[in-house]
């Protein structure tokens, strides 16, 4: 029998938007800044309501070290541990290894779930993938999936192969592979999807996906076929669009419909952008009755970059985290500047003026979760209250 892969829908949507920028070998239009928080919001008796964020941490080298998603909980209004990634790197920048991790309320902790090690290329090119599972009874880690990578002479990604352990025989066995096409600047233009039948040993093929772009090499059109047993049937289709800087500004998804053999409108997606053409909010829309209706939303919040930010030196925040008081220490005055607090979709939540040179800010009546101190015409001084 062929077993075939399956995952959390969940992690499919953001699987899929990450997959197609590695494929297409461009990069989010997150800009240069770190994205300190995602906040998802979703659509409920007409109003944005939270759902979950993710708070990310970098090492000192600017890399991502730590991400922590967690799901917001009405009955207390605050924000409850789910899921934590940890991040480990080569000497040369590339990543090592990912650590996935559950958190266990009862025991108020962190409980291994799986972890991904990669090897390289001598071109630091990605080889492969292997994800390992927690085995709780063994308390070890224990194969689960392994990613191959093929290249041309040219480095352009050719054939990514997908097998599972086998515990029986103690070995890798055949599950998925993707056979990829590219142009001559290396974007690539189809991938054919197959699954391994092991009764005959042969690929079969699966799914189909074909990219077109646009003078920027970015992706106009993206569609997916499946197979019939005999040929290739529509179904689904991406439509992209983009505004300054090439940023993308909206996404429509439809859907084939072989009754009436016309694409059908299934969700869409609205980009608005920082200037830098980083992606500043993402709200998703599904089409019923004919018409749009909200979905989720997504908002960006990045660590400030500005020369003239406190930061980056001219002033700190201390401690951070902290419990109750944080203290700001500037390299200049700071009495008579005004301040802001907000929270992470930029709401104030609190304002004044300081009154000394090196003053404090009582965050401690606030929930626990991340804050910016805005000071006058400077970038936002981040702060985690515990």
């Amino acid at each position: 029998m062929n077993t075939i892969i399956t995952l959390n829908p969940k992690w499919l949507c953001w699987s899929r938007v990450l997959l197609l920028f590695f494929l297409l070998g461009i990069t989010p239009r997150l800009g240069a800044q770190q994205v300190a928080t995602i906040l998802t919001e979703g659509w409920l008796d007409s109003a944005w309501t939270n759902l979950e964020r993710t708070v990310n941490t970098y090492n000192g080298g600017g890399r991502l070290s730590v991400a922590v998603n967690q799901t917001w909980d009405p009955t207390t209004a605050s924000w409850i541990n789910s899921m934590k990634l940890t991040y480990t790197y080569n000497s040369d920048g590339t990543l090592n290894q990912l650590v996935a991790q559950t958190w266990n309320q009862t025991g108020s902790n962190w409980v291994n779930l799986y972890r991904t090690t990669d090897t390289y290329t001598s071109f630091h090119k990605l080889l492969t993938e292997t994800s390992e599972n927690w085995n709780t009874t063994a308390n070890a880690w224990a194969p689960n999936v392994k990613l191959t990578y093929s290249y041309n002479s040219s480095q352009y990604l050719t054939n990514t192969l997908i097998q599972v352990w086998d515990i029986a025989s103690a070995n890798w066995r055949n599950n998925l592979q993707t056979l990829y096409t590219n142009n001559a600047s290396g974007l690539v233009t189809q991938r054919v999807q197959q699954a391994y039948n092991p009764t005959t040993t042969t690929w079969v093929n699966t799914a189909r996906t074909s990219y077109t772009y646009n003078a920027a090499s970015n992706p106009t059109i993206v569609i997916r076929e499946i197979w019939a047993g005999t040929s290739w049937v529509n179904s689904a289709k991406d439509s992209y669009s983009y505004g300054a800087n090439n940023a993308l500004t909206y996404l429509l998804s439809q859907e084939w419909s072989s009754a009436s053999s016309t694409w059908v409108n299934s969700l869409q997606e609205l980009y608005t952008n920082n200037t830098d053409g980083s992606v500043n909010q993402i709200i998703q829309q599904e089409w019923l009755d004919n018409s749009w209706s909200n979905t989720y939303r997504t908002s960006y919040i990045y660590n400030p970059l500005a020369v003239e930010a406190f930061s980056e030196g001219i002033a700190t925040a201390y401690p951070n985290p902290t419990q109750g008081v944080v203290n700001i220490k500037a390299g200049t005055t700071l009495s008579g500047q005004a301040y802001s607090v907000l929270d992470q979709s930029g709401k104030t939540l609190s304002n004044g003026n300081f009154d000394s040179e090196n003053p404090s800010i009582d965050v401690g009546p606030l929930a626990s979760g991340v804050y910016f101190i805005q000071i006058g015409k400077y970038q936002p001084l981040r702060v985690i209250k515990n």
